[in-house]
């Protein structure tokens, strides 16, 4: 016995109906109320003008805030004390002795390794401490 249902004679095979897709179901909010839609309206309005609207918002989340440096801050300079800062900077690494103490440091750095992104991580280990201290003093 066959489970295959026998042709009839003289018919064409049977077509599948093409795939459909199902149609998209939309939501809509909820109509609000006279009183809702006040205070909708509001918040539109304060928050056009740039002013935080009186009610949180549920999907927002708070900005993390901004991880306090150990450093000092960063003291704002004119251009003008900035170019006699760096002058002066410039006058203490190029006396004798100092300029000696850096360039064998640096030298000795290089020494160290072959590797060149060695060598620069060693100078920073190395000489700028010891620039941060010339130039303290």
């Amino acid at each position: 016995a066959s489970c295959v249902e026998p042709k009839a004679a003289g018919s064409a095979p049977a077509k599948k109906a093409p795939k459909t897709a199902a149609p998209k179901k939309t939501t809509r909010a909820p109509k609000k109320d006279g009183a809702e839609e006040a205070e909708a309206g509001e918040v539109a309005k304060k928050s056009e003008a740039g002013e935080t609207p009186s009610a949180p918002k549920k999907a927002a989340a708070k900005p993390k805030p901004k991880p306090k440096s150990k450093s000092r801050p960063t003291p704002k300079l004119t251009k003008e004390e900035a170019k006699r800062l760096l002058d002066r900077g410039i006058k203490v690494v190029e006396e004798q002795g100092n300029l000696k103490k850096l360039k064998g440091a640096i030298d000795r750095c290089k020494a160290s390794t072959n590797d060149p992104l060695r060598q620069q991580a060693v100078i920073m280990e190395e000489v700028l401490p010891m620039a941060q201290q010339i130039l303290s003093g």
